[in-house]
Parts: C-alpha cells; structure tokens; sequence
C-alpha cells in the first residue's frame, strides 16, 4: 500500500508539473506577434498585435482613406458601349494605428518598402469603383504592386493597372459633343458615418497621353457628387470628373466643308440657261446624290442618339438647299412644257374674226380645191413648220392629211376667252417681258436667296451647337444618387480595386 500511495503522488506531481509547463507554452504562443518583417539595412520590423482582426476597422470612431489616380495615358473612349478605358497607377493611403513598429530610424514623412504579402493579414479598405466595367492589374514577371509604410502607420498600396468603366453619354450634339465621365470610389460595406474617401491627388490633364480625338481635362468632384446615395444609407466616394471635348478639325476637314463646298456648286446651276437640260441637271442631280452619300456614311459610322445629330442635321438641311435649286428648275421646265403642249397661239393675235381667217384660208389654197396641205401652208410662208405640224396634229380630225374650211376655221378662229388672253400677251411683250427674261429673273432670284438662307443657317447652326458644348457640363445631373434609387433599371457594378493573392 505504501509503495502504492508513494507512485501516485509521483505520478500527481508529475502532471502538475506537465500542466504548469503547457499552460506557460500556450500563455508565451498566444503573446508571441502574428508577423513580423524586418526592412534590410534600416532593421525596421513590423508587428501585428494578437488581438489584431483584419475584418475590423482600424479606427473606432472614423476611418478616413485617401485614393490618387495617376493617369498615364486614356487609350479608348468607346462611343457604342458608353465606356472610357485609362491606363495607371491606382494608390490607396490608410492609418492603421494597431500596427505595431520597431526599431525606427527614419523621420518625418519618409516612407520604406514592405513586403506586399503584408496585404494578406492587415485591414484594406473594401473598394467600390461606381459602375465599373473592368479592372485588370499589369504584370510584368509579376504583379506590379507595392506596399510602403511612414513612420505615423499609414500605409500606402499602389497597383499598376487599365480601368474601364461606364459613362452616360449623350450625342444629339455630335461631333461638337462635350462628355462628361465622372471616376467615383466608394466603399462596399461601409457607409460615411465609418469610412470617409478623400483624394490624395489629381492627375495632371497636360500630362495624359492620348490619341483620341478628345481633348482631355480632369477636375475635382463637386460636392453633391462626393456623396452615394443607395438603399443602405449614404456613402463617401472621391474621385475626378473627366470632360472629353472632342476634336473638331477631321469632321470639318471630312464632312462640313465638302458639304458646303457642293451646295455652293448646286448654285452655279442658276447661271445656266433653263434651255440647257443635260449640264443643269448634271450639276444638281450629281451634287445631290454626292450628299446623300455623305450623309449615308455618317449615319453609318457615328454613335446612335435619341434623334438627329448635329452633324447629321446639317447634312440633310445641305440636301434640301441642293433638292430646292432641282424642284426650282423643275418648275421652270414644267412652265416651258406647259407652253411647248398648246397650240400655236401667237398668229391668231392677227386673225381677230372668222373673216381673217377665212382670208388667210383662200391665200393658202392656190390651186382652189377648198383644202390645205402642208406643202401648201409651207410656200404660203404664214406659219412655221412646227405651226404646220401642229395645225395637221389638232386640226385633221378625220385623218386624211389635209385640211378643209370648215376644220382650219374651227382651229384658228378665236374665242373670246382666248382675245383676252392675247391682248394680256401683246401688253406684256410691249412692256419687254418675255418668257426668257422671266426665267432668267427667277434664276437670279433664287441666286441671291439661297446663299443668303444657308449664310443665315450655318450663323444659326455654330452659335447653337457652340453655345451648348459650353453650358453642358453645368447642366449634367448628379449621378452620386444609386440608379436604384433613381428608377434606373442598370445596375451599379462594384468590386475590390486589386487582386490580393
């Protein structure tokens, strides 16, 4: 019994002794740091505190997170998607007071390179980017990220990176649009009253490389813009405001000035006498056709909008100036086909009654035989051969080449409807007014007119578009609001800015 009692007392002390050394083990592993990194030569290390969670804000009350977007260059701006593409640094400052730092030898506001696998056990903020179409990071041999810390704790990430994202555009004013692209970032869980975005910098507009046909300026968000407005409640998001002016110089090189250029070609057609049927209507029917296939591939190549373009309205209103000078001289030969269709009117001005025309019949019949054909009418030298063939058109009722009394009388005596008419005729061509001075009077008419309304047209036309691009980006709603909230049936696409391994 005694040896007994004197091994279980061993084997008590024992496990006393076993446990006081593990209870000492897990109490030394619980107090050791998570991470710790030193920095080379300055022997900086890191510490991350036991208690320290990465799912927790790192200041109770507010988190404040700066973002800076260094733009290199914007190598697409897509018309038909509504998207804009950019290629540069995205950079995201923080504070992170837990963090725990050693052996510092550097002041001020320097900052020294850390591990970026830091990134995979320390708090980042959950980034947003509003309506984000994609965002992909440059590698080279890797990833093209890196990770800085200052002696205050404030981190510094920045990701080599192509962003593109959606922008409501509109083109009623095309070419001489001005779009408006507003780059907001937000966070995802967060609302203002726990995170706060502010910008680190803005990107300098004369330093952006492209070569789209956009002059580029880059400005701060308004206010009303820095605010999200969503079902959650209001988030802080910072960014820029992108204006995109586009380049006017290849349209009017490609399409204004050759447009112009052929309606004041359709106006040279007013110099050419209405007689000359084939170089009239060659000039106008080419220039017409020459336009509508200009405007043809403008619709084709340009960006959709709600109505007409710009552009495309002062197409069209070039074509109704060209088809204005064709329906002009259309009626001119409508007059002349009018006048060409009637009978030969201008000898029974001298053939006043049924007896000078009965007198002219007997000076026509030499051989007596009481009909005329038109050899006869010729040698008598009372009509012309276009007269004759007329009178033998109108006059032969029953077909047999010749004409009688009683048919030539019936043709050339008067009525007293047609006197009248006559004597207006006789007045106007004593007053000197013919039929060809009428229509050279009309032609110089429209001479002086068109060029006058399309010289009025295109003052209207510039000061109106002009005007428009200028006061177009004050009047460009806010879209801080959510499109939920708004009644937008799109959605707000969001996700985190890098890709942390």
């Amino acid at each position: 019994m005694t040896e007994l009692r004197v091994l279980s007392v061993a084997i008590l002390i024992i496990a006393c002794v076993a446990g006081d050394v593990v209870t000492q083990s897990i109490k030394y592993t619980r107090a050791r740091p998570q991470f710790t990194s030193r920095m080379g030569d300055r022997g900086v290390s890191i510490t991350i505190p036991h208690n320290y969670s990465k799912n927790t804000l790192p200041n109770m009350t507010l988190t404040e997170v700066n973002i800076g977007i260094d733009i290199k260059d914007i190598p697409n701006v897509n018309d038909f998607d509504f998207s804009v593409t950019l290629n540069g640094f995205f950079l995201v400052r923080w504070r992170d007071p837990r963090l725990i730092m050693d052996n510092v030898q550097f002041g001020g506001d320097a900052l020294i390179p850390v591990d970026v696998s830091l990134v995979e056990m320390i708090w980042m903020p959950d980034i947003e980017i509003l309506n984000l179409k994609q965002f992909s990071t440059l590698d080279v041999l890797s990833k093209l990220e890196g990770l800085w810390l200052n002696r205050e704790l404030e981190l510094i990430y920045a990701v080599a990176c192509r962003i593109t994202w959606i922008c409501p555009m509109t083109f009623d004013s095309f070419p001489l649009d001005v779009q408006v692209c507003r780059f907001q970032v937000g966070s995802f869980n967060y609302d203002m009253t726990k995170i706060v975005f502010k910008d680190e910098f803005l990107a300098d507009s004369s330093s952006i490389k492209s070569v789209l046909d956009y002059w580029v300026d880059i400005s701060e968000l308004r206010e009303i813009d820095k605010v999200s407005v969503v079902l959650t409640g209001n988030y802080s998001v910072t960014g820029f405001e992108l204006t995109l002016r586009r380049k006017m110089s290849h349209y009017i090189i490609t399409y204004y000035f050759p447009a112009g250029m052929f309606v004041i070609v359709s106006w040279i057609s007013f110099l050419v006498p209405p007689e000359s049927v084939p170089g009239r209507m060659t000039i106008l029917v080419t220039v017409f056709l020459v336009l509508v296939n200009i405007f043809n591939s403008i619709t084709s190549n340009i960006p959709k909008a709600d109505g007409l373009t710009a552009i495309e309205s002062f197409i069209i209103v070039c074509i109704i100036f060209v088809f204005g000078a064709l329906i002009e001289y259309a009626v001119i030969l409508f007059g002349l086909k009018i006048k060409t269709s009637r009978p030969p009117k201008f000898r029974k001005d001298k053939m006043r009654s049924m007896v000078d025309v009965q007198s002219a019949f007997m000076r026509m019949d030499v051989n007596g035989d009481g009909t005329l054909t038109k050899r006869e009418m010729l040698a008598a030298d009372e009509f012309t051969q276009e007269e004759i063939e007329a009178i033998f058109e109108l006059g032969d009722v029953d077909g047999d080449g010749e004409i009688d009394m009683g048919e030539f009388v019936g043709l050339m005596c008067p009525s007293e409807k047609e006197n009248e008419e006559n004597q207006k005729k006789n007045d106007a061509q004593n007053q000197g007014v013919s039929d060809k001075v009428k229509t050279a009077r009309q032609d110089l008419f429209f001479l002086f007119l068109f060029p006058i309304l399309y010289t009025i047209f295109n003052i209207c036309y510039w000061v109106l578009f002009l005007s428009r691009s200028k006061i177009y980006k004050d009047d460009i709603p806010s879209e801080a609001a959510d499109p939920i909230m708004m009644g937008d049936k799109t959605s707000t696409c969001s996700c985190a800015p890098v890709d942390v391994p």
